[in-house]
C-alpha cells in the first residue's frame, strides 16, 4: 500500500526539475542586473539592441519546455509503478475468488488505463506549466503576477531605465525586484481567480492527485473483477480532524450497511458523501482499497487507530501554545515553505552581490532552521529534510555580526566612533529594512548631530541622523545602540531650518 513518505518520493524528481528552473531565472536574471548596472548611459542603445538580450528570452523558453518534457516522462514511468503497486495488492483477493489475474506487463487493456490517466495528469501539469509567474508590485503598490518570460523583459527594462535616469537609485530598485522575485518564488497561477501557490508545491499536489485518481480508478477495477463487496481506507498516524472519526483506517461495505461474522460495515458512499472533504480529494493522503469484507482483515486494529487518535489529540506543547499532531505536521509545512523562501532570497542578493540581504536572509535560515528542530524534537514528529533543500544554495560564511563589524566599525562623524554594535542594533535593522550603507551614509554624511541626552538611568545617547537612517550611539564608549528609517517630515524639517 502507497504511504504518505513513498508518495512524496515518487514526486521529488518533479519538484527537483521545478527548483532547478528557479534558480536558473534567479541566476539569469541577477547577471543581466549586474551587467546593466556596469553600463553607462551612451551604451543603452546597444543594450536594448544586443543579440544576447533577444537571446535570453529564447533561451528561458527552451528551459522550461526541457523540464516540462522530462516532467512529463517521468510521470508516466511513476503512474506504472503505482499501478503495479496497485495489482500486487490486490493479487491475493483474484487469487481468494478464483478469478483469473494478468500479470500488468500482459495487461494490455491494465495498460492503456493507466496510460490514460497518466495522460490527463500530464496534461494537467503541461497547463499548469503554462501559467508559472513570479509576483511584484507595481508601481501603485499593487501586487501583480508576471510571466517568466515577461518578468525577465519587465526587471532588465526597468534596469536600463534607471542607468538612464541616474545611477543613486538603481541598487536599490534592483535590490527591491530580486527581493520580490525571489521572496514568493516561481509561482502557478489561476489568472482568473487571482489564486497562485508556489510551483514545487503545485506540482506535488498535482502528481499527488493525480495518483490518488489512479489509485482510486484502478482499484475500482480490481475490485468489478474479483468481485469486491467491501472498501478498506488507508491510515496515516496524524489524520486530519475531519476524517479522523469517520473515515481513517476503516472498513466500509460498497453494498449499503450489512453485518457480517457480527461486524457491522457502514456504506462507503453514505459516509464519504456524508464529508465536506471526499476521500483522496483536496490533499487528503488516503487512499481507497477494495476488498472482500469478513475475508480482508483490517490492516489496523481498532485499539491501535484509537491510540493513534490519541496521540494525535494530545499532541504537545510548543511555544506557549497546544498543537494536535496534525496541527504540528501543519506548521512544519509552514516553517518549511520559509525557509525555502529566504534559501531563495539568500540566492538572488548573492548573484547581485547584495551582501546585506545575504546576511540577514542566512540569520533567518538559521532562525527557523532551529525553530523546525525544536519543533520536532518537542513533538517527535519526524522532519522532512527533502522540502528545506534548494537548488543552488550554500550557506554564507561568518555572521551578521561579524559582517557588520568590519563594515562600520571606525567609522566617525563629528567626534564620536563607531566602536562595537549592539544586539539590539541587529535586530532592529531588519524589522526595519535598514542596509549597512545606510548607516555608513548617516556617520559619513549626517543630516544632523543631536546633543547628548541623558536618560532616567543615566545612559547616555546621541542621535545622527541622516538621510535614510538615523542611529543613537553611546558617547563614551561608541556603542551603536539601535537603528531606524528617518522620516520623511524631519528629513523636510532639516532641510527646512538649513534653508531658512
Amino acid at each position: 500500500m502507497l504511504s504518505e513518505e513513498a508518495l512524496e518520493k515518487l514526486s521529488e524528481r518533479l519538484v527537483n526539475r521545478i527548483e532547478k528552473l528557479n534558480l536558473f531565472m534567479i541566476n539569469k536574471l541577477g547577471n543581466q542586473i549586474v551587467d546593466i548596472g556596469t553600463v553607462m548611459p551612451s551604451q543603452v542603445a546597444e543594450v536594448l539592441q544586443s543579440v544576447k538580450y533577444g537571446n535570453d528570452i529564447d533561451e528561458i523558453m527552451k528551459k522550461i519546455a526541457e523540464i516540462t518534457d522530462k516532467n512529463v516522462e517521468d510521470i508516466y514511468e511513476i503512474f506504472e509503478e503505482v499501478a503495479k503497486l496497485n495489482q500486487n495488492y490486490a493479487k491475493q483477493f483474484y487469487e481468494y475468488k478464483k478469478v483469473n489475474f494478468i500479470p500488468y506487463n500482459q495487461n494490455k487493456a491494465l495498460q492503456e488505463q493507466v496510460k490514460s490517466i497518466a495522460k490527463a495528469t500530464a496534461n494537467e501539469y503541461i497547463n499548469m506549466s503554462k501559467t508559472f509567474a513570479y509576483m511584484r508590485c507595481n508601481s501603485s503598490g499593487i501586487k501583480e503576477f508576471t510571466s517568466i518570460s515577461n518578468i525577465y523583459q519587465k526587471v532588465t527594462d526597468e534596469a536600463i531605465l534607471s542607468v538612464v535616469q541616474g545611477r543613486d537609485s538603481y541598487q536599490m530598485a534592483m535590490q527591491k525586484a530580486m527581493k520580490e522575485m525571489t521572496s514568493n518564488g516561481l509561482k502557478v497561477v489561476d489568472y482568473s481567480s487571482g489564486y497562485s501557490r508556489r510551483a514545487d508545491s503545485s506540482v506535488r499536489m498535482n502528481m499527488m492527485d493525480g495518483i490518488r485518481r489512479l489509485n482510486r480508478e484502478l482499484q475500482k477495477s480490481f475490485g468489478e473483477e474479483f468481485g469486491a463487496d467491501g472498501i478498506e481506507i488507508s491510515h496515516h498516524k496524524n489524520s486530519a480532524p475531519d476524517h479522523i472519526d469517520t473515515i481513517d483506517g476503516r472498513q466500509f461495505s460498497t453494498n449499503g450497511d450489512v453485518t457480517i461474522k457480527g461486524v457491522k460495515y457502514l456504506d462507503y458512499n453514505t459516509v464519504n458523501n456524508s464529508l465536506e472533504r471526499h476521500v483522496g480529494e483536496l490533499n487528503c493522503y488516503h487512499f481507497v482499497y477494495y476488498i472482500v469484507l469478513g475475508i480482508s482483515r483490517p490492516l489496523y486494529s481498532k485499539e491501535q487507530l484509537e491510540a493513534d487518535k490519541k496521540a494525535n489529540e494530545d499532541g504537545f506543547e510548543f511555544e506557549g501554545k497546544h498543537y494536535t499532531m496534525y496541527e504540528g505536521t501543519q506548521l512544519q509545512r509552514q516553517i518549511e515553505t520559509k525557509i525555502r523562501q529566504y534559501k531563495d532570497r539568500q540566492i538572488g542578493a548573492k548573484v547581485i552581490n547584495d551582501t546585506d540581504e545575504v546576511y540577514h536572509c542566512q540569520e533567518k535560515i538559521g532562525q527557523l532552521t532551529q525553530k523546525y528542530k525544536e519543533l520536532s524534537d518537542v513533538s517527535g514528529l519526524p522532519t522532512k529534510i527533502d522540502r528545506l533543500r534548494v537548488e543552488g544554495y550554500k550557506k554564507a560564511s561568518g555572521n551578521i555580526q561579524k559582517y557588520y563589524e568590519s563594515r562600520l566599525i571606525g567609522i566617525k562623524s563629528n567626534g564620536y566612533t563607531i566602536n562595537s554594535i549592539s544586539n539590539h542594533l541587529l535586530e532592529r535593522k531588519n524589522t526595519r529594512n535598514i542596509k549597512v550603507d545606510d548607516i555608513i551614509d548617516s556617520f559619513t554624511n549626517p543630516l544632523k548631530t543631536d546633543k547628548i541626552k541623558i536618560d532616567d538611568e543615566g545612559r547616555k545617547s546621541v542621535r545622527i541622523i541622516g538621510e535614510h537612517a538615523t542611529v543613537s550611539i553611546n558617547p563614551d564608549n561608541g556603542n551603536l545602540i539601535t537603528v531606524w528609517r528617518t522620516g520623511s517630515r524631519t528629513i523636510e524639517k532639516i532641510k527646512g531650518d538649513k534653508n531658512d
